[in-house]
């Protein structure tokens, strides 16, 4: 996966460096494709009855190629919107929280490992899903710097 990314990055594909009409047609290629495979492999394995050696092996291949299709296509429409005048505000904002990954990174990296291990509150097991959303979700907006770029990322 890594290198499919680079690769796209070297073709300027995910830097929006291509027209608007070729973002359409990755997204009405990759799209489709992506939901037909995914299909195909979700019959096959009612199919199967849900047989745990053909979902883990040969089922298990449906989904990763419809998933990879699907996060292009899904590439595709974010550098469609990040080329057109919708939403603004929220371009601008997502624009500050990229500029500042690393140190939100680390910042709910610290702040989870306070929270969970057993030197900070030891909560790790005691929890259920809704509380550490609410647990996560207030680590990744409790890292949030003004000015959008982190203490932890490098200078240009």
């Amino acid at each position: 996966m890594m290198i499919i990314g680079m690769i796209l990055y070297k073709k300027g594909i995910i830097t929006g460096q291509k027209d608007k009409a070729y973002y359409k047609k990755i997204f009405l290629i990759c799209f489709p494709l992506g939901i037909f495979i995914s299909s195909v492999g979700l019959y096959r394995s009612y199919e199967s009855g849900w047989n745990g050696i053909w979902v883990m092996n040969i089922g298990h291949y449906y989904n990763y190629i419809a998933s990879l299709l699907m996060a292009i296509a899904y590439l595709a429409l974010i550098m469609l919107w990040s080329q057109s005048d919708m939403l603004v505000k929220l371009k601008t904002r997502l624009k500050a929280a990229g500029r500042m990954a690393f140190t939100n990174y680390i910042l709910s990296s610290v702040i989870c490992i306070t929270i969970f291990y057993g030197h900070g509150l030891g909560l790790f097991g005691r929890l259920d899903r809704l509380e550490q959303v609410f647990v996560d979700a207030h680590a990744g907006v409790g890292c949030h710097v003004r000015e959008g770029r982190g203490a932890d990322e490098t200078r240009d």
